[in-house]
């Protein structure tokens, strides 16, 4: 603190470098990864991390490879189909877990059965 002949006192701050840049990571914090969702399929992602213990970690997953027509892929691993043929149906995926590639590019494949 500082003061003044008339024994007002104030705070001193320090004033800080305001253009560095600031770091926002891509993705959705472990704790909030989805384990169901569309037809109560878990996240593409959930399996495969440990959402306790890298809870604050940031992750998301994108398709490696040709994306399955209709496909919609979300950065917390959730998907949805808007069109769906019967059949197997797959498509490849990378995890990232703070911006680097976390494991393997893994294979997802789901069967659709007539209704």
């Amino acid at each position: 603190a500082a003061s003044n002949s008339a024994g007002d006192t104030w705070a001193v701050a320090e004033v800080f470098n305001t253009d560095a840049p600031v770091v926002v990571l891509r993705g959705v914090r472990g704790d909030a990864i989805p384990s169901t969702g569309w037809r109560g399929f878990a996240s593409i992602i959930y399996p495969f991390i440990d959402p306790v213990a890298e809870a604050a970690d940031k992750f998301y997953a994108v398709i490696v490879g040709p994306v399955p027509a209709g496909l919609t892929l979300n950065d917390d691993g959730s998907f949805e189909w808007s069109s769906l043929a019967v059949g197997f149906h797959r498509f490849n995926f990378q995890i990232y877990k703070n911006e680097v590639a976390y494991g393997p590019v893994r294979i997802n494949e789901a069967e659709c059965k007539a209704a």
